[in-house]
């Protein structure tokens, strides 16, 4: 089959291009200037359909971009002190991520050392709107279960301050109580 083919050439091209080289120049140099027109004349014309489109975008008021919002992020409707990221969390793990926690890997949560009672109320409040949306099982994780917030509300009553040393440090987890019970008042309205 080689051989045949070899036969062939010596016997017809090679003859053609010994005899006229000129002319088997200008016919490659023909194909290949085709290639390039036609490869131009392509490139020209998306040219043209991609201004005449912008110029109908720019006509019907189209914006060249849009900005929209980022997906999956943290939950915009939860405002105050605590709890986006506490959700965001609760959103990773309902998602199927798995924590783990590595050994000898400290991990620390910074938590202001400040024990403000309006972050504490903000805190609580949170965490309702957290465990409403998420379910009751949540509310029993976050401690503002309602059947948790009245026990809470019985340890940390005003005659409670006479059993509890201390009673001073309590403030912050009143507080908490507070922001959460109002929390509550708030959705059953």
């Amino acid at each position: 089959m080689v051989s045949t083919t070899l036969t062939f050439l010596k016997t017809f091209s090679w003859q053609e291009l010994r005899h006229h080289p000129w002319r088997n120049l200008a016919a490659l140099l023909a194909v290949m200037l085709g290639v390039a027109l036609a490869f131009s004349v392509q490139l020209i014309n998306q040219s043209a359909l991609s201004e005449f489109s912008a110029a109908v975008r720019a006509v019907n008021g189209v914006p060249d971009f849009e900005l929209r919002g980022q997906r999956g992020g943290f939950d915009e409707a939860l405002h105050g002190w605590g709890g986006e990221d506490l959700e965001f969390g609760i959103r990773l793990a309902a998602a199927g991520l798995k924590f783990k926690r590595l050994e000898g890997i400290p991990a620390f949560h910074h938590a202001p050392r400040v024990r403000d009672p309006a972050k504490a109320r903000s805190a609580g409040y949170q965490a309702v709107m957290i465990a409403k949306k998420h379910g009751a099982r949540v509310g029993l994780q976050l401690g503002v279960d309602q059947r948790m917030l009245s026990a809470k509300a019985l340890y940390l009553n005003p005659v409670g301050d006479f059993v509890l040393r201390g009673a001073a440090d309590y403030a912050f987890e009143r507080a908490y109580l507070e922001g959460a019970r109002a929390a509550w008042r708030e959705l059953e309205a």
